[in-house]
C-alpha cells in the first residue's frame, strides 16, 4: 500500500485498459474528454501500453445486433473506432469492440470469442511492456 520509491517489475503497471461505451464516446472539450486525454498523456509518459476495449458495440448497429459475427464488418463500428483511434491518438488495432453480457443468461458463443480475444491482446501487450 501506498508508494514504492524503489519499484521492482511485479510492483510496476504493464498495460492499461481503457472502457469506453461506444454509445457514448466523450467529445473533445467535454470535462470527461480533457480527463481521459490526461490519463492517457500520463500514461505515454511512463511509456505503458494503452489499449481501448468499446463495449456496447451490439447497441451502435442492427447487423451486429442481430448477428455479433459482423461486428468486424459494421460501417457503424468501424467509424467508432476511427473517431476513438483519431481522438486518442491510438493505432486502430489497439481497440477492441466487445459486446457487454447485459441480457444473456448464457454466454453466446460469438460473444465469448470477442472478449476473450480483447484480454488475449491485453495480455500480449503487457507482456511484451516486460520483454
Amino acid at each position: 500500500p501506498g508508494f514504492i520509491p524503489e519499484s521492482n517489475i511485479k510492483d510496476e503497471m504493464h498495460c492499461v485498459a481503457l472502457v469506453l461505451d461506444a454509445t457514448a464516446i466523450p467529445q473533445p472539450g467535454s470535462a470527461m474528454f480533457k480527463q481521459l486525454f490526461e490519463l492517457k498523456q500520463q500514461i505515454d509518459a511512463r511509456d505503458i501500453a494503452l489499449r481501448i476495449i468499446l463495449t456496447k458495440v451490439d447497441q451502435v448497429c442492427r447487423y451486429v445486433n442481430s448477428n455479433l459475427s459482423n461486428v468486424y464488418r459494421s460501417c457503424s463500428v468501424t467509424s467508432i473506432v476511427d473517431t476513438v483511434a483519431q481522438t486518442f491518438h491510438t493505432p486502430r488495432n489497439y481497440i477492441y469492440p466487445v459486446k457487454c453480457y447485459e441480457h444473456e443468461i448464457n454466454q453466446m458463443q460469438n460473444i465469448g470469442i470477442i472478449v476473450l480475444s480483447a484480454f488475449q491482446n491485453l495480455l500480449y501487450a503487457a507482456e511484451s511492456f516486460l520483454e
